[in-house]
């Protein structure tokens, strides 16, 4: 009887450090503009280190199960890394660009454009890179080969992706935009 007193105060007590969900939004602080790929840590409190947890989505977006009420850090590449305390269920992180760094995004009307990267047999490309040219502002395409970017009417975007060809293409805001990439002619194949 005493033992399951002890495990019972025990699990309470882990629950107690622990916040059950936490959604958050992870945007650049200059502009509002929604920061994909951005990674989210907890801080592992028996040792203290920093562990990789999610990684925010095509919208900036990311959602954490079951942390800790401890410290929480985003990291972002050319952003000054963000510490913080979860303070409730939702999150807003405003990243700040590194002084070496200048964030570009779209000025103006802008337009989400999605669609979807193709190898020449029609199956997708994941992990492509979908850039608008002259801007710094890039996202990489899903598990379907999928992505999602804010740009405005006459933008241009660059996509490419090891072995394959760099394609450039105007934007389309009617409908979702089906790109297919060549493969490189200086590939070396294995047989």
């Amino acid at each position: 009887m005493l033992l399951l007193g002890v495990q019972f105060t025990m699990a309470q007590s882990v629950v107690g450090d622990y916040q059950q969900r936490v959604t958050g939004l992870v945007v650049n602080g200059a502009d509002g503009c929604p920061l994909p790929g951005a990674t989210v840590y907890y801080r592992d409190n028996s040792n203290g280190k920093y562990l990789p947890k999610a990684v925010t989505d095509l919208d900036g977006r990311f959602e954490l199960g079951f942390v800790p009420k401890d410290s929480l850090m985003v990291s972002y590449l050319g952003c000054k890394t963000q510490r913080f305390l979860p303070t409730g269920d939702s999150i807003l992180v405003r990243m700040e660009a590194k002084d070496s760094i200048v964030f570009v995004c779209p000025s103006g009307v802008v337009y989400p454009v999605s669609g979807v990267v193709l190898d020449e047999k029609g199956k997708p490309i994941i992990g492509a890179t979908v850039k608008i040219k002259g801007c710094n502002t890039v996202v990489a395409t899903g598990i379907n080969g999928e992505f999602r970017i804010n740009t405005q009417k006459r933008d241009v975007l660059e996509i490419s992706y090891l072995g394959f060809k760099t394609k450039t293409k105007k934007v389309s805001i009617k409908k979702p935009m089906k790109i297919k990439l060549k493969p490189s002619s200086n590939v070396i194949s294995c047989q």
